[in-house]
């Protein structure tokens, strides 16, 4: 039986074990995914090391990287692909022909997500909570869709230092926009109910689920111009899977709905 995994800090709420198991039934595949929780490790660059090498030595077949970690393991990698190397976040690491591997599949569930969500974004600004790795595959994406990203920072001036080329913008700024085509939320702090009704679309890269503080936006206000996490996650673990498998998967409307109608039910 093979073994593959999610590697993170403080990651007791992901549903990434729930998804793989439903895609590993899908595609016959024996195997594990594990949760690899760095919250009690004292040197996390040992505990990377670790993990890393258990790849090496084929003891995890694949493994897929969420926050903290997504720009800090890069440079354990001995290669990375053109996407995620561009956009300066790992998400997904194989051994491939000896040598660990890292991709970004965060930039195709980005991709879809947007798609789903039904907006166009051709030279509208689109605003951006957070700094971390998928903030970096949020921007990538919004470029290729001839948008024009906003990063929003509590901290400007230290933002402006480590990325460039982009308008930033403070809370306080943001405050003051009338209207906006589209926010992008990246971050686990609960976006304030006033700022929501200020745009016509907006998406949150986290999702909610039973027994996870990190919480989504009021029930009252989702509609069909809101979307959460929950199908960006679909989506990157199944270009995930691929990566690893080698192999296309068909089939992931039905997977997703697997996945939506069970989720509940398996954290309880």
């Amino acid at each position: 039986m093979k073994t593959y995994g999610i590697l993170g800090k403080n990651i007791e709420y992901t549903l990434s074990p729930h998804l793989h198991k439903i895609i590993f039934k899908k595609i016959g595949i024996d195997a594990n995914y594990e949760i690899y929780d760095g919250k009690f490790s004292k040197n996390e660059d040992m505990f990377l090391k670790n993990i890393l090498e258990k790849i090496k030595l084929k003891e995890i077949s694949g493994i897929s990287v969420t926050i903290p970690f997504k720009e800090k393991i890069m440079k354990y990698l001995e290669e990375i692909d053109e996407i995620a190397l561009s956009i300066g976040a790992v998400n997904t690491i194989v051994l491939e022909k000896g040598k660990l591997k890292g991709y970004n599949t965060d930039y195709y569930g980005i991709i879809e997500s947007l798609k789903k969500l039904g907006v166009t974004i051709t030279n509208e600004k689109v605003y951006i909570l957070g700094t971390g790795g998928a903030a970096k595959a949020v921007i990538k994406v919004i470029e290729e869709l001839k948008g024009v990203p906003i990063l929003v920072s509590r901290n400007k001036e230290k933002l402006k230092i480590g990325i460039k080329n982009y308008d930033v913008i403070n809370y306080e700024m943001l405050g003051n926009i009338e209207i906006g085509k589209l926010l992008i939320d990246t971050t686990p702090v609960p976006l304030v109910k006033e700022m929501l009704k200020k745009f016509e679309y907006i998406f949150q890269l986290k999702y909610q689920n039973k027994g996870n503080d990190i919480l989504c936006i009021d029930n009252d206000y989702k509609s069909e111009k809101y979307i959460d996490g929950h199908y960006m996650l679909g989506i990157q673990g199944l270009v995930a899977e691929e990566i690893w498998q080698g192999v296309e998967i068909n089939g992931f409307e039905e997977i997703y709905m697997e996945f939506l109608e069970n989720k509940i039910s398996e954290k309880e």
